[in-house]
């Protein structure tokens, strides 16, 4: 009877164990975005600093970008009121190892076209997010559609208003763009 049941035992673990290999091998599929990193060579934009974006309701600056030559962008939601408080933030963001995927994207440039796009929270049910808009000129841009990506594609395209824009700030040294999500 103990053999029957120690026999009994062993099949169940095995089995419990190849359906929760299989699980884990499932989930742990990693995210694509829709469009691929690409060199940044243009001249339509400036990336030697940072774009910032403020509230129109609350008057505080809350959102920042870091585009990238190789194509990277870095994302952080802020909350300030001054720019010194700002470049505070930033200087902060320099020495901080982001191993957050939703802070981590690609950008690409088409003409003065702008497409953004981020990798999503883990727990999320979308893989990812993109936004896209118009740059005005070199240094400011406005967003105006926002879009979910799920199984490498484009979804649920949905109109930002009011826009979204972004104003260029000149900043040195940025954070690096190393991370474990757009290699």
């Amino acid at each position: 009877m103990v053999i029957k049941f120690i026999k009994m035992y062993t099949r169940f673990f095995k089995t419990t164990l190849f359906y929760l290999t299989i699980m884990l091998l499932f989930s742990c599929k990693k995210q694509h975005l829709v469009i691929s990193k690409q060199v940044y060579s243009g001249s339509q934009m400036q990336i030697n600093g940072y774009y910032y974006s403020v509230d129109p309701l609350t008057n505080e600056f809350d959102h920042l970008y870091f585009f990238y030559k190789n194509g990277v962008v870095r994302n952080s939601p802020v909350s300030c009121t001054s720019i010194a408080e700002l470049d505070n933030k930033v200087t902060d963001l320099i020495n901080f190892q982001d191993d957050y995927p939703e802070h981590w994207g690609l950008f690409t440039i088409d003409g003065y076209n702008i497409t953004i796009e981020t990798f999503s929270e883990v727990q999320s049910t979308d893989f990812g997010f993109g936004n896209s808009g118009s740059i005005l000129n070199d240094s400011t841009f406005e967003l105006n559609l926002h879009y979910s990506i799920k199984h490498n594609k484009r979804k649920n395209d949905k109109v930002i208003t009011p826009q979204n824009s972004y104003h260029f700030r000149a900043f040195t040294p940025k954070p690096d763009s190393t991370n474990k999500f757009t290699n």
